[in-house]
């Protein structure tokens, strides 16, 4: 019976820990607006770096103008011009195999979102390979599978949208040398929200609240009413938050934040190396509690 109760508590506790280790790893993120210079309709075009951090399905983007409240959007993608933003570029690893295939892995520095990948191959000159793109790592439940023809002519493809920290790049040498790819660039469609803003006043976009909802605003009906083209407007850098902003947070705060982002980004990894070490020091803890109830009640049974 005791072992019984140590094993529960301690899938109890592995279950609250790993929770812990959860959210520092997806902490909430902002990135104030530029200065709205007039009352109107705008576009403001997300940031990779912010698109990185959101839930695949948007659900947890808010657009928030400081000591008001959350402002009504309407989430597009794609522009009428064939305009792609860059994503920066991955670390690249390959490994030629013997059973005539490479195996290129492109390694992010976030889980950015990917909609086109231009290769740049010095050698050899001429070459037609099949080449397959997926993401190994896939947690979404829509893994990638794409499958394109690559030669001097078509290095740039677009391959379904993915939101993935690595891809995997299978490339079918049949019997030729390896390709040598100096270099893979990846880019994503624009996907930005339409909305009203007034001037003078301080708005910020915030993502990373994994258990938000999607918002559903009446602004989507009348968007297409407005008559003459939006404003647009950028997004500054990400900042790390500890929370979710709230009505009573200011620009100030915010402000502060953006110059203390880097270090921020430390005490993240601080305090998620703290917990897996922490969980560690706990799960050998209950190991050992276990082994000697086991013990002590085996050598009981004897007796």
């Amino acid at each position: 019976m005791r072992r019984n109760r140590l094993f529960k508590r301690g899938v109890c506790l592995g279950a609250v820990l790993a929770s812990l280790v959860c959210r520092a790893q997806t902490p909430i993120v902002g990135a104030p607006l530029d200065t709205v210079r007039e009352n109107g309709f705008y576009r403001v075009i997300l940031p990779p770096d912010l698109i990185a951090r959101c839930k695949a399905d948007f659900s947890d983007l808010r657009l928030y103008r400081f000591n008001h409240g959350f402002v009504p959007y309407v989430l597009k993608e794609g522009m009428a011009d064939p305009l792609y933003l860059p994503v920066p570029d991955p670390q690249i690893k390959q490994r030629d195999s013997s059973n005539k295939h490479s195996y290129i892995s492109l390694q992010y520095a976030d889980t950015y979102r990917i909609d086109k990948l231009s290769f740049i191959i010095s050698h050899p000159a001429l070459y037609k390979r099949k080449v397959r793109i997926s993401n190994p790592d896939d947690s979404s439940g829509t893994p990638l599978e794409a499958i394109t023809d690559i030669d001097p002519r078509d290095t740039v493809f677009r391959i379904p949208p993915v939101k993935a920290k690595r891809l995997l790049i299978d490339i079918s040498n049949a019997d030729n040398e390896p390709l040598i790819i100096d270099r893979v660039s990846s880019f994503q469609v624009p996907v930005y929200i339409l909305t009203i803003l007034e001037k003078g006043k301080e708005y910020e976009l915030e993502a990373g609240d994994w258990s938000a909802v999607k918002p559903d605003y009446d602004l989507h009906y009348f968007t297409d009413s407005f008559k003459m083209p939006p404003y647009s407007i950028a997004a500054k850098t990400i900042y790390y938050k500890k929370a979710a902003v709230g009505p009573a947070r200011s620009l100030d705060d915010a402000a502060a934040k953006i110059k203390d982002s880097a270090s921020g980004n430390t005490r993240s990894g601080i305090l998620l190396w703290s917990v897996i070490v922490l969980v560690l020091l706990l799960l050998i803890y209950i190991s050992v509690k276990m082994v000697k109830a086991i013990a002590k009640k085996e050598i009981d049974d004897r007796l």
